[in-house]
């Protein structure tokens, strides 16, 4: 269960702790029909809700990364290593040892291949057989378990020229 970060944190002080990095001057790819970008807060919270993890977890984003002003992280701790561990088992993640307080740590570059990665995950949990895209609106919205909180786009009439 999502859960705010700072009720997490108090409820679970050993908890297990994914840390992405990325630059926040890289540019995304545009989502579906040329709408804006998904936020990358929102893709990485719908991609960890696709595991449904078992235990608590909390998500949030931390900058700037000591005093570069480019640089983010966004975190996403776990009540239950397992939970973490299905994290890191869908991405090339490092260990690391930077912050007090939690069992374990790893860490991930959040870059453009990896958003993309996330998106295609969250296309297909939601559209297993290739068929139809969703709007960036919908992925932002996503609910594990449940496809009747999605909208599907109509179908767009084709346009023919006039006589």
């Amino acid at each position: 269960m999502l859960k705010e970060w700072k009720a997490f944190t108090e409820s679970h002080p050993e908890a297990h702790l994914a840390i992405g990095l990325f630059d926040v001057g890289d540019r995304l790819p545009a989502a579906p029909h040329g709408e804006k970008p998904v936020s990358r807060y929102s893709v990485l919270r719908n991609f960890v809700q696709t595991f449904e993890p078992a235990g608590a977890w909390a998500i949030r984003l931390e900058r700037p990364l000591h005093g570069e002003p480019m640089m983010c992280e966004a975190w996403v701790a776990f009540e239950r290593a397992a939970d973490a561990e299905r994290l890191a088992e869908s991405l090339p993640t490092r260990p690391a040892t930077r912050l007090r307080g939690f069992a374990s740590q790893r860490e991930f570059t959040y870059g453009v291949v990896v958003y993309r990665k996330f998106l295609t995950a969250l296309a297909e949990r939601l559209h297993p057989s290739g068929l139809p895209t969703l709007p960036a609106a919908t992925l932002n919205s996503f609910t594990p378990g449940s496809r009747r909180n999605f909208r599907l786009l109509p179908a767009r009439p084709c346009s023919r020229p006039r006589a």
